[in-house]
């Protein structure tokens, strides 16, 4: 089983560019394929912007995953620590020596991948069981649509999903905030909004139920 660990990379990676190539081909209708919903061109969740698709990486080499990324045409733009979900899984686990790494890379398009990788504390076989947690879309907001983040969290609970925790992401100066649907037309989904500043008051407000 741990040799054949590396080939679930090649696969998500694979999905996650598929994703990539639908949601800026078409924004609109790849929001409405996730919400399951029959929104209007001018509705509030059409009106949120594709930034990324986001999974976790099983491997915990950083050079294996850039040459994936390099056969598929992304280039790494960013890596640094992830603080959010670190912090999650440190708590999960009881298991403080646990640290995770974003890689952060894009094609030629602008079209941004971003991975999570355990680079310790986390045996592979439980890096496989948290990748649910971990694989998201990511939207964001224009800053003229910030007064209307709390409708977009009431039209995303209207279509089944339900607040899943969120934070400060200082290096980046966002902030972000999960939603998921444990059943819908794509199966369990989560959304990942980023919000384009640092909104404490939000992040108390956004608390899991």
């Amino acid at each position: 089983m741990a040799t054949a660990l590396p080939n679930c990379d090649i696969a998500l990676i694979d999905r996650a560019v598929t994703s990539l190539a639908a949601a800026f081909g078409d924004p609109k209708s790849f929001i409405r394929q996730i919400v399951g919903g029959d929104l209007s061109d001018d509705h509030v969740l059409c009106r949120l912007v594709p930034v990324h698709f986001a999974l976790m990486a099983i491997s915990g080499e950083v050079s294996y995953l850039t040459h994936l990324l390099a056969e598929r045409g992304f280039k790494i733009t960013q890596q640094f620590p992830s603080e959010v979900v670190t912090a999650r899984l440190v708590k999960k686990y009881h298991r403080p020596d646990i640290a995770v790494t974003i890689l952060k890379a894009q094609n030629r398009s602008g079209q941004e991948l971003e991975l999570f990788v355990v680079t310790q504390g986390l045996a592979k076989e439980e890096v496989v069981r948290e990748l649910p947690s971990c694989t998201h879309f990511a939207f964001t907001v224009e800053r003229e649509m910030l007064p209307r983040v709390p409708q977009v969290a009431d039209e995303l609970g209207k279509n089944g999903f339900v607040p899943s925790g969120g934070g400060l992401n200082e290096v980046e100066g966002v902030t972000v905030l999960y939603f998921e649907r444990g059943r819908g037309v794509l199966g369990s989904v989560t959304v990942e909004i980023l919000i384009p500043e640092i909104c404490r008051d939000l992040v108390e407000w956004h608390k899991m139920p």
